[in-house]
């Protein structure tokens, strides 16, 4: 085995450890709230050592929230930066190659219905853990932002950037809320598709108006 193949198995091992640890404190937080399990608990649940949980996170708080590194799929980050087609300005495939990003990161993050069902629980039975929440939500947006200005040539803070990131995450949010609830029977395309096709007209009627 070469040493690249080596490296890349180890990086898969870590990742698929440090999402059954997220997973694996989410479940129990919903069941028995922050306070009602051990991290021994959860070492128990996915077969490892509690030195190998620190490994990865300092608290439950932050296995829960998750790692920054589950906050982008790095080959659909690479993806992303090489689609851009030639040509000056705004590319005509950002709004489009940026919902293939935020579609590839949310099934790096939640690859069942259950696994975020578990998530939204935990948070929901301990609401402190909301304003953690949000302020992971808010850094990333921030660094997707950034990934948006670099991949457009745009200077950094340029709304344009940031603006594109808060309506494509909206439409992932609602979209993923609506997929992800128990009696749901779409597919996520399915109800991304039109939500996706109602911005593109908002977006072309805008620039028909202010043309």
């Amino acid at each position: 085995m070469t040493e690249s193949a080596t490296t890349g198995l180890r990086e898969r091992r870590m990742t698929e450890t440090r999402r059954a640890l997220s997973q694996a404190t989410r479940t129990l937080t919903a069941e028995c709230g922050l306070h009602g399990f051990t991290i021994e608990k959860v070492c128990e649940r996915v077969g490892v050592s509690r030195r190998t949980f620190f490994n990865y996170f300092e608290a439950k708080e932050q296995a829960i929230v998750g790692h920054p590194r589950e906050w982008f799929d790095d080959a659909a980050v690479d993806m992303f930066i090489a689609m851009r087609p030639p040509g000056d300005g705004i590319s005509v495939t950002l709004f489009d190659d940026l919902v293939a990003l935020e579609t590839a990161h949310l099934a790096q993050i939640a690859s069942s219905p259950q696994e975020f069902r578990d998530f939204l629980a935990a948070i929901e039975a301990e609401p402190q853990l909301l304003k953690r929440m949000m302020q992971a939500g808010m850094l990333r947006n921030d660094h997707l932002s950034e990934l948006v200005a670099r991949r457009e040539g745009l200077e950094p803070g340029d709304p344009v950037a940031s603006v594109a990131v808060l309506l494509v995450t909206t439409l992932m949010h609602s979209s993923a809320e609506t997929y992800f609830t128990p009696e749901n029977t779409l597919t996520l395309d399915e109800i991304l598709a039109p939500r996706v096709a109602a911005a593109r007209t908002l977006l072309g009627g805008a620039s028909t108006s202010q043309g």
